[in-house]
């Protein structure tokens, strides 16, 4: 009986941008081959944003990620942060807003790598607790 292996792999679903902010989003299915046949596993999606969350770039940020609460079979959603340059009140709104719809949707929500002032005004909103939080990762895209 042969082992079966998984893998990772990335397809880009969309992108967009507003002004100072530019976002892509990237689905990741775990694949199981077998001799054969191939099962994918449920979703993972990634949502790479670089530039600024401001009030004037988050509305097409939201537009562009709500499909994404619309899929049954998501488990996980995770928000690279590494390049944001700035976030204000309405970055912050709109994290907590898809933290919320996560849960609903019975997904997991990471936060990737989030700058010094997103996690400064987590701390100072008392949301540092409520959101799973890791480093900054290095993403293979195939």
């Amino acid at each position: 009986m042969r082992k079966k292996r998984k893998r990772k792999v990335f397809e880009k679903v969309t992108w967009g941008h507003s002004g100072a902010l530019k976002f892509t989003i990237l689905v990741a299915k775990t694949q199981q081959k077998t001799p054969h046949y191939r099962v994918h596993q449920p979703e993972t999606f990634l949502v790479l944003i670089e530039g600024e969350m401001d009030k004037s770039t988050i509305p097409a940020l939201r537009e562009g990620i709500a499909p994404l609460f619309q899929k049954n079979d998501a488990m996980q959603l995770i928000v690279d942060l590494s390049k944001v340059s700035h976030v204000d009140s309405a970055g912050i709104a709109t994290l907590i807003d898809w933290f919320h719809e996560s849960k609903r949707e019975n997904m997991r929500f990471t936060l990737a790598g989030p700058s010094l002032e997103v996690l400064t005004l987590l701390e100072l909103d008392h949301l540092r607790g409520v959101f799973e939080v890791v480093p900054p990762l290095q993403w293979v895209i195939v």
